[in-house]
């Protein structure tokens, strides 16, 4: 039973076969362990103490944790823990002793029809709270009113784009329907299951895509402002994508899995998007914006890195081959909060906290995606342009400048914060370009 707390990690896969020594040490506990030294530490008072508790404790520990936690703005120390341990046993015993108990032991309810009524009743209340709940969208109009209205920035809404000018949108694309981008469009009808939003020029024919997962959904409106400056056109290609291929059949199975696991769909549309892009040669450049540290971060062994690599190589080197150019675009810093869940937090708690880099320093926690981009700039095959520096100045990173926020939650960016960060990497996203709208 305490073999997975020493040897597991958070890349381990769990639950599965992963699961088989708690549940074994479970059993064996169960068939040996009133005997012997483990007999004499389960049954002394504290741990009998504690097992008729146990219950109540369940029930409270995670309410504690959570609300102990957010008071603390996720901030726990030595002392905090400590604390919640404390609260957490006071209160299981009080609700032991004084719910648990009469209700395990007054007579009133151990008749069938008593026990059957009260049971009803309960779980009726239980139903109808949570579809309240769920009505009223966590009852947000009822408690704190004003901090659940606070105006933020949305993602970005953008136009379906319409078969035109030859070419033919990629079907039967599995679209993530909580991907708000757009839900209608006067010509295509519902769109919601679309995989193609314009940007740029509508009246041109696209010359560039942007690919990639929930960060390439945030950096379009950027793409959008940069293509109608430029007087161009392009496509965003909405369905979520893990830039990966050629991997399928990898013998790198545990890595494999974890990627289908993550990327449901990832093996699907990215042959899809490949295949599309050989037969559609308006498109000159193939943008990449993806949250590489999900794929590469420290946790991550060397055989998910490595499939990474081996699968992002695959990628370019196949739409380089057809002709176009690749171009990857680095990580943004992301927070512990973001402004919205920060001021809405403060407001609640009357406090002035400030938000904080998620994993401390940003430069340390995506080491390993910079090591991944400079190896892939390395073979020729892609230009790497790095945009978090579009997020710093005078030694501090923002998420908001001059009153506007640059995110719409703690990672990605709001429409504002994308046409900043585009505007001041433009000349080296679009280089040909630029230099012809600078004649």
């Amino acid at each position: 039973m305490l073999a997975p707390f020493v040897c597991y990690t958070s890349s381990t896969l769990f639950p599965g076969y992963t699961a088989l020594p708690s549940v074994a040490g479970a059993v064996l506990l169960i068939r040996y362990g009133s005997d012997g030294w483990s007999g004499r530490i389960l049954k002394h008072p504290v741990c009998t103490g504690i097992g008729k508790i146990s219950y109540s404790l369940y029930l409270w520990h995670w309410p504690v944790i959570v609300y102990w936690t957010y008071c603390r703005f996720n901030e726990c120390g030595v002392w905090d823990y400590a604390g919640m341990f404390l609260a957490s046993l006071a209160l299981a015993y009080l609700s032991w002793k004084f719910v648990e108990m009469p209700f395990r032991t007054a007579p009133a309810f151990w008749t069938r029809k008593n026990a059957f009524i009260f049971t009803t009743v309960g779980c009726c209340m239980l139903g109808f709270a949570g579809e309240w709940l769920k009505w009223t969208d966590g009852a947000r109009n009822y408690w704190h009113v004003a901090i659940n209205n606070m105006p933020f920035p949305e993602y970005w809404r953008g136009q379906a784009f319409p078969p035109s000018f030859g070419i033919t949108p990629p079907d039967k694309a599995v679209v993530e329907k909580g991907n708000l981008i757009q839900s209608h469009h006067p010509e295509l009808g519902d769109v919601t299951g679309y995989p193609l939003v314009s940007l740029g020029r509508e009246d041109l024919a696209p010359a560039f895509l942007l690919i990639g997962d929930s960060h390439a959904m945030a950096s379009s409106p950027g793409f959008d402002s940069a293509a109608r400056l430029l007087h161009k056109s392009g496509l965003f290609f909405r369905a979520r994508l893990c830039p990966l291929s050629g991997i399928s059949n990898s013998s790198e199975s545990g890595a494999l899995a974890q990627l289908r696991l993550m990327y449901p769909h990832w093996e699907h549309n990215m042959n899809l998007i490949l295949d599309w892009l050989e037969h559609t040669p308006h498109i000159r450049t193939v943008f990449i914006h993806n949250r590489w540290i999900e794929l590469v971060n420290d946790q991550r062994d060397e055989q998910m890195k490595q499939l990474v690599f081996q699968g992002l190589y695959n990628t370019c080197k196949r739409i380089r081959q057809s002709g176009r150019q690749v171009v990857l675009l680095g990580p943004v810093p992301e927070w512990t909060f973001g402004p919205c869940k920060l001021m809405r937090r403060n407001a609640l708690l009357n406090s002035n906290r400030s938000d904080r880099l998620l994993g401390g320093d940003f430069n340390t926690r995506q080491r390993p995606v910079f090591t991944m981009l400079e190896h892939m700039a390395e073979t020729g095959l892609c230009r790497v342009v790095l945009l978090h520096e579009a997020f710093h100045k005078n030694g501090q990173w923002m998420e908001q400048e001059e009153g506007h926020l640059l995110y719409c939650d703690d990672n990605h960016l709001s429409p504002y914060g994308s046409r900043k960060m585009v505007a001041s990497v433009i000349d080296r996203l679009f280089p040909e370009w630029e230099n012809t709208a600078s004649n």
